[in-house]
């Protein structure tokens, strides 16, 4: 027997015999999913158990808490480490025999065929519960664990080296797993039928078509409903049995949203009530699809309107500062290409502003600190806002798919006046944010006073005032970007553009970050509301929703996106009705 045969008789013994019809490749992807819980459990082992240096046992930090199990007996460290890898073996399950149909051993179900959707469902949550592994070594590089407390973990040097990289695989456990469930399920599904066979003949093979597609439809919709549930009970119970977990109630930072006046106890019983309401959904996703439609438009408003908050917005506003600046460098870079004049005289200013304010003062670094150190506070909170607006959009699909039929697209003709509304509605906080680079800064929300102030008092530093001028431009981006909806541009590439220059602009190129700005608007627009009513007087309240118009923009925005997607998709249609068929 030569090795390679020997190593294929091992991993049939210990991994059973692998289905048919499954690729090498989602054989190995298995595997490496089974495999990536192994190096964290031996890291545990050896340090735990047998005292291995790879942690320091010393005093943890002031006001730090030790991790659970550094506390724990060696029976808890083994099994812990014994489960999480029995866990991950049943990934091998997803491209073996004895996925498909129950081993002989197994009593009163030996024999018969594993069902798909019991599979699909469990490995899909275990899959969406397992991302919370990436976000956990993120919290631990930044020396906090999940729920924002400081870590008690003590590494040093080569220490932090083995730690990362016998935990790191876990963060690829999660989307291994989702791969070669979607890869078990479409194999699954799609081996139900003959292709070579093709449908019989008269209605009834049309009709057996329609059922193939309307089941494989029904078991995503219910996937996606049961994942999305399961995600909501298991963040209720570790609000309730972490404590420190919860990011809400009147002690949170944030102060922008609905969930600013929901403690602890209502919000574990909101978050149950919406698991429980969603797995019902899910079960009748066949059997009543209307009724699971209503209580999915239930569910995205409730994620919507009472979990989620501005933090998304805020987030999206620092994140297109670069975007902004690459911009800006790419249009100078393609105006020197075309020899412009103005171009040219960019590239020198530009560059000798950054090394004069590199060189002179030291406002970029103290703005990246600023940003930095934001994040290392509010980057917990953050992450829960945009954890509930997916959870949000989530259930919005599913109740469009519920309640969604085919019909005529026409153009509306308030489109343009929707798009200039919508443009408008980001100007007063662009205009108030780019005159902090000018001596007459305008106000805004005064913390020390709570109240809205027309000129600051105080310009700040220049760290601050750099930040807030390039806030101001992304909020000029946006409404460029908006007037495009509108615009030749925004249809035809411009053709001083190198490569692209003329070609139609792609739909959903516009269409795609356009809703996804239009829904972060109305993720934000609670928030908005609950701040203006937490304003000293009904004046600042107002003014408060005249520099944050976001219950009023993302409606906007929206309307504006569907009109751009009606007009350019309706010109398609008549353009390939009036070319010639061959």
């Amino acid at each position: 027997m030569n090795s390679a045969t020997a190593t294929t008789t091992i991993m049939m013994r210990l991994h059973g015999r692998t289905a048919a019809g499954v690729p090498r490749w989602a054989v190995w992807t298995a595997y490496a999913t089974a495999l990536t819980a192994l190096p964290s459990g031996i890291w545990r082992i050896a340090a735990m158990n047998f005292g291995v240096p790879l942690v320091e046992h010393g005093t943890p930090p002031p006001g730090s808490h030790a991790p659970v199990m550094f506390d724990a007996q060696w029976w808890y460290i083994v099994g812990l480490s014994v489960v999480s890898e029995a866990v991950a073996f049943l990934t091998v399950g997803l491209v073996a025999e004895w996925g498909e149909v129950w081993p002989r051993w197994v009593p009163v179900l030996r024999g018969r065929r594993v069902p798909v959707l019991a599979v699909v469902v469990c490995a899909g949550n275990g899959a969406a519960l397992l991302l919370v592994f990436p976000y956990a070594l993120v919290m631990s590089m930044l020396g906090m664990k999940i729920t924002g407390e400081p870590d008690g973990l003590i590494v040093n040097g080569w220490q932090s080296a083995v730690f990362y990289l016998t935990y790191a695989p876990l963060a690829f456990w999660g989307p291994l797993l989702a791969v070669v469930t979607v890869h078990y399920y479409r194999r699954r599904t799609g081996d139900r039928t003959d292709p070579q066979a093709g449908d019989p003949p008269g209605p009834a093979g049309g009709q057996a078509r329609l059922v193939n597609s309307g089941s494989g439809e029904v078991i995503m919709r219910r996937l996606t409903a049961s994942t999305i549930s399961a995600a909501t009970l298991a963040v209720a119970a570790l609000w309730w049995f972490v404590p420190g977990s919860y990011p809400y109630g009147a002690a949170a930072k944030v102060t922008v949203g609905v969930n600013h006046w929901i403690e602890r106890g209502p919000g574990v019983g909101l978050m149950v009530a919406s698991g429980v309401l969603g797995v019902l959904a899910a079960l009748g996703v066949r059997s009543r699809p209307r009724a699971a439609g209503v209580v999915a438009v239930v569910e995205s408003a409730f994620f919507l309107l009472v979990m989620s908050d501005a933090s998304v917005l805020s987030s999206i506003g620092y994140a297109l500062i670069p975007a902004v600046l690459l911009g800006v460098a790419g249009m100078v870079a393609v105006g020197c290409v075309r020899r412009r004049p103005v171009a040219y005289v960019l590239a020198v200013l530009l560059p000798a502003g950054l090394i004069a304010s590199l060189t002179m003062t030291d406002a970029v670094s103290r703005y990246l600190v600023n940003v930095a150190s934001g994040f290392a506070v509010y980057g917990g909170r953050i992450a829960w806002s945009w954890a509930m607006a997916i959870a949000a959009v989530g259930w919005a699909w599913l109740a469009y798919g519920s309640f969604a039929r085919e019909r005529r697209v026409t153009v509306p003709r308030w489109g343009r006046a929707v798009t200039i509304a919508a443009a408008l509605c980001p100007v007063p906080y662009a205009l108030a944010r780019l005159t902090w680079v000018t001596p007459w800064p305008l106000g805004g929300f005064d913390p020390r006073t709570g109240h809205i102030t027309l000129i600051a008092a105080e310009g700040g530093d220049a760290a601050t005032r750099m930040q807030g001028f390039l806030i101001g431009l992304s909020a000029v981006l946006a409404v460029v970007l908006t007037l495009g909806l509108i615009s030749r541009w925004g249809e035809v590439v411009p053709r001083w553009v190198p490569r692209v220059g003329g070609r139609p602009v792609p739909v959903m190129l516009a269409v795609g970050p356009g809703a996804f700005g239009a829904v972060a608007l109305c993720v934000s627009a609670p928030g908005v509301l609950a701040g203006a009513v937490q304003m000293g007087s009904w004046v600042d309240g107002v003014l408060f929703v005249l520099v944050f118009p976001c219950p009023v923009w993302g409606p906007l925005l929206g309307a504006a996106v569907y009109a751009y997607w009606a007009r350019r998709r309706t010109a398609e249609k008549s353009r390939s009705a009036a070319s010639p068929r061959p």
